[in-house]
């Protein structure tokens, strides 16, 4: 589901804000028979399990943009902000040694010890983004244009949570040019180009795996923790550089595109 609105405070001013929520539940059951698993040999254990999974997502952001054209001079801008959290929660439970093949309810399961178990979970994880970008362009054929990305993740620990990711390009429109005229019946679009940029990634990590975990151990018929996995505070956003170049040429009226890029990351 999702909901949004604009409000125009000039006729080039604006300010957009979305939301967005995806709700994903699940209930499953089972329940094994008595059943021959090998001839002459019969499986009695008649096993029944149950969970429950929600999955919820929300996302809410908010983008202001600004545009500007004076003679041969346009540029436009923008910054925005968004916020997302995604949560995880669920239940089961499981017995076996139920009396008969006709019921399935774990309540019907043996109370005896080691038949029966439940467990819950609760995940949550979230993320927080300031971006922005601005774009000039003279005479529809010089073009420059800056971005950026400040993102905070919750896997992440501290400091290093937070990742900036900036970006830059600039082409040229060479066909535009006075120099082309004599051409243009062969060459529709020609554009030369150029781009850097920082890209961040942080995949692979668990929602809380940097921080460390204990589990429940038992020693000498005695039950306590033990440490399950040690904290890695010192993680940090991979970080990858991104630099392109490239041409762009269009012949017989765009009948005929190509591009010639060169990329280096």
């Amino acid at each position: 589901m999702g909901q949004g609105f604009k409000i125009d405070f000039l006729s080039n001013l604006s300010l957009k804000v979305n939301a967005h929520w995806l709700l994903d539940q699940g209930y499953y059951e089972a329940f094994n028979r008595d059943y021959l698993s090998r001839p002459g040999i019969w499986s009695t254990s008649r096993s029944s399990s149950a969970s429950y999974d929600k999955e919820l997502s929300q996302t809410y952001n908010a983008v202001l943009n600004y545009d500007l054209t004076k003679g041969k001079h346009a540029g436009s801008a923008l910054v925005g902000y968004e916020f997302y959290n995604k949560q995880w929660n669920g239940l089961s439970a499981s017995g076996s040694g139920a009396p008969t093949d006709d019921f399935s309810d774990l309540a019907l399961t043996s109370s005896e010890e080691g038949k029966r178990s439940i467990d819950t979970y609760h995940i949550e994880e979230r993320i927080r983004s300031y971006f922005g970008r601005a774009n000039y362009d003279y005479a529809e054929k010089y073009l420059v244009s800056g971005t950026f990305r400040y993102d905070g993740y919750s896997r992440l620990l501290g400091d290093n949570r937070w990742g900036f990711f900036p970006g830059v390009s600039a082409g040229w429109i060479v066909n535009k040019e006075d120099f082309m005229k004599k051409y243009n019946s062969l060459i529709s679009f020609l554009k030369v180009r150029a781009s850097y940029g920082l890209n961040g990634n942080v995949s692979g990590i668990g929602a809380y795996e940097l921080q460390g975990s204990y589990g429940s151990t038992k020693f000498n018929n005695q039950v306590g923790y033990a440490i399950g996995s040690i904290a890695n505070p010192g993680l940090k956003w991979e970080r990858t550089k991104a630099a392109e170049a490239g041409i762009d040429i269009n012949f017989l009226e765009n009948m005929i595109n190509t591009n010639f890029p060169y990329y280096n990351r």
